[in-house]
């Protein structure tokens, strides 16, 4: 299965307008682009949040119920999409925010007990960001609320959830989320991204198994294993890390193509071992760029034909592999992105160039 990903605002927004700010993009303009996105063989689509929010990108949502933000269209728009999508065999993914929202949600102030406070009673942000508290989900009311917001999600038509920083909520609730969704949609899939060691908190039982993990295959597949059983599977940042190494090294000039980059014995034993670590019904979802990390032809050092050739190469494995949106039409960003620099991912989140 292939996924396209996609930022709404950004699919089909303008530009021309300078910011960091919204760009025009909408649901509809994602509708009009489907025919684009099929005929590139993508199976899905995961869109980016689209629930009422302060900023282009979705993650700083703002309500308290299922609305989706203007910017993009409206709930009948939303549907219009499902239905669309659904009409082509196509499945459709969201990308849902239980961590954290906006500090003017109005949870914040109707329910502070709802979210996580440090030991002088301050609200955690996410990532030490005041304006993104983040919700104690083992709340019970908490935890009610947000399966219950899930739960719409699926009512609307999504077939699987992806879940922004996993890392952040518990064990607990991700085993409560997964099991009443699957209590009432079993065929949904509960994806995780699970990366860096933000938030991180280890299962107490499994703590001397996670450090052998970390010891014999490294800190990412330790982390991506500890979500085994707790989650129906993870965004591969392991399987990414392994691509990175060898796209970073890459030297296409001494290959006689650029498909010999990928045919080491040794690469395909690493990530066939790797894949061995994970149960049959533990799904992992490769991927070779994300509106997070530098564009994957930087990391082919410009070289369209290595791209390809590394697409090519992840496409081959049985796993669901994301494609994200203008990978396909050479989109690339100049530099290596630094977390120093602030905004710094808009290098990687233009708009189309349609």
């Amino acid at each position: 299965m292939m996924i396209y990903h996609l930022l709404i605002d950004r699919f089909t927004g303008d530009r021309t307008k300078k910011g960091r700010g919204f760009k025009g993009g909408t649901l509809r303009g994602v509708i009009d682009h489907l025919d684009y996105i099929q005929g590139l063989g993508a199976d899905a689509i995961l869109l980016s949040p689209f629930l009422r929010t302060v900023a282009y990108h979705g993650y700083h949502w703002t309500t308290d119920r299922c609305e989706v933000e203007p910017h993009f269209g409206t709930e009948d728009d939303l549907l219009h999409l499902i239905h669309e999508v659904h009409a082509r065999s196509m499945k459709i993914v969201a990308d849902f925010v239980p961590n954290h929202c906006h500090i003017s949600n109005p949870l914040v102030t109707s329910h502070p007990a709802w979210f996580k406070h440090d030991a002088r009673g301050k609200m955690i942000g996410y990532f030490g960001y005041s304006e993104m508290p983040c919700f104690d989900l083992d709340v019970p009311e908490a935890s009610e609320f947000m399966i219950g917001l899930a739960l719409h999600f699926c009512e609307w038509g999504f077939d699987a959830l992806r879940i922004d920083h996993a890392t952040g909520p518990s064990y607990g609730f991700l085993m409560r989320l997964r099991a009443a969704v699957h209590q009432q949609f079993p065929a949904v899939k509960i994806i995780g991204e699970v990366v860096g060691a933000e938030d991180f908190v280890l299962h107490d039982t499994t703590r001397s198994v996670f450090r052998q993990r970390a010891k014999s295959y490294g800190l990412q597949e330790a982390r991506q294993m500890e979500y085994i059983g707790v989650l129906d599977g993870v965004l591969d940042y392991r399987y990414y890390g392994i691509l990175y190494d060898v796209l970073r090294r890459a030297d296409v000039q001494t290959y006689a193509s650029p498909e010999d980059c990928f045919a080491d014995p040794k690469l395909l034993q690493r990530i066939r071992r790797h894949f061995q670590n994970y149960p049959s019904d533990f799904d992992l979802w490769l991927f070779l760029d994300n509106h997070d990390v530098d564009r994957a032809l930087l990391l082919c050092h410009g070289n369209r034909k290595l791209l390809d050739a590394a697409i090519a190469f992840t496409r081959q494995w049985a796993h669901p592999f994301i494609l994200y949106y203008g990978t396909e039409k050479g989109l690339t960003n100049r530099r290596p992105l630094s977390a120093a620099v602030p905004y710094d991912d808009e290098h990687v989140r233009p708009c189309m160039p349609w």
